[in-house]
């Protein structure tokens, strides 16, 4: 082999493993800082813009499991950590002594066939979920992708229950909303909707604080819960697709944050530090990344979350 070739062939599987590295092993957590928008003082803020009306808080926060499907381990965590690679997709039921508010509702079945990694449809749970948007008071969503919004859009119940559903400003404006129209939703039905300006903070019923953590989606929102009972409970949606990535310590890799996912990866893998920092600083906030199979079944088993809807 001529030394030309051999310095190609160096050349070539030099960038390869730099390129693996950068992309699939290497973790941002280690280039990023903590999150201006998920800091200790806005979850003290937090705790107490929902403590004005405690006879108002929500009785429980509820749930109910639609789909399931699979991602590998290298989809959610860095630094070839291993971890469950099952999901699942789960719409929330929050229940006030009257009426009720829905979060996140899920996608059809048809939308589901699309999906890769997915499979495990549970008919029977998305008709329970459908009847329940039917006498929703609210109904709100953590991000605008379809897998969190289209039960609410693409279902024939839209007409019924827009009176009832809110989206954030950013949400209404992203282009994550164009890219759903084809098939999924339309886009004149958002303006058939109510749509809140929640430049920060933005307390949309009692107990229940939306806080703006703009990176897996332009209007991704999380969500700080507080019960009667006193129980505290932040929804995160999609900021980490498993509590490992808080429990370990470790990011979203860019392949999967950055060039698949097409996320602001920055912005996400410094909301998953700031996270870290919440989880080690408040510890009785029970934090509750969308997806995680293993971290919803354990707050079930706790009673944090109940199993079903109402």
């Amino acid at each position: 082999m001529n030394r030309k070739l051999l310095a190609i062939i160096t050349i070539l599987f030099t960038v390869s493993l730099s390129t693996y590295y950068y992309l699939w092993y290497s973790d941002p957590l280690n280039s990023v800082t903590e999150s201006p928008y998920l800091t200790p003082t806005i979850i003290k803020r937090m705790q107490i813009m929902v403590d004005d009306t405690p006879e108002e808080l929500p009785n429980e926060l509820r749930s109910i499991t639609i789909a399931r499907g699979e991602f590998p381990s290298w989809f959610r965590l860095a630094k070839g950590h291993t971890t469950e690679t099952l999901f699942e997709f789960v719409t929330y039921q929050l229940v006030y002594d009257v009426g009720y508010s829905i979060i996140d509702p899920v996608h059809s079945k048809a939308l589901h066939d699309t999906m890769i990694w997915a499979y495990d449809y549970d008919e029977e749970a998305y008709n329970k979920m459908q009847k329940s948007l039917e006498k929703a008071h609210q109904i709100y969503f953590t991000h605008e992708h379809w897998d969190h919004f289209a039960g609410a859009f693409n279902t024939e119940l839209f007409d019924k229950i827009k009176h009832v559903i809110y989206v954030s400003k950013a949400q209404r404006n992203s282009d994550m909303m164009a890219s759903m129209k084809d098939g999924f939703i339309s886009l004149s039905q958002l303006d058939k909707v109510n749509v809140i300006d929640n430049k920060g903070l933005y307390k949309i019923s009692p107990g229940v604080v939306l806080f703006n953590v703009p990176g897996h989606t332009p209007g991704n929102q999380g969500m700080y819960i507080k019960l009667k009972n006193g129980t505290e409970i932040l929804l995160v949606g999609d900021i980490a697709y498993s509590m490992a990535n808080i429990t370990l310590e470790v990011g979203k890799p860019r392949i999967s944050s950055h060039i698949i996912l097409g996320e602001d990866s920055e912005a996400v893998n410094s909301q998953i530090k700031s996270l870290i920092r919440i989880k080690n600083e408040f510890p009785n906030i029970h934090i509750v990344p969308a997806h995680d199979i293993p971290n919803n079944r354990k707050l079930v088993e706790q009673g944090i979350i109940k199993k079903g809807l109402h």
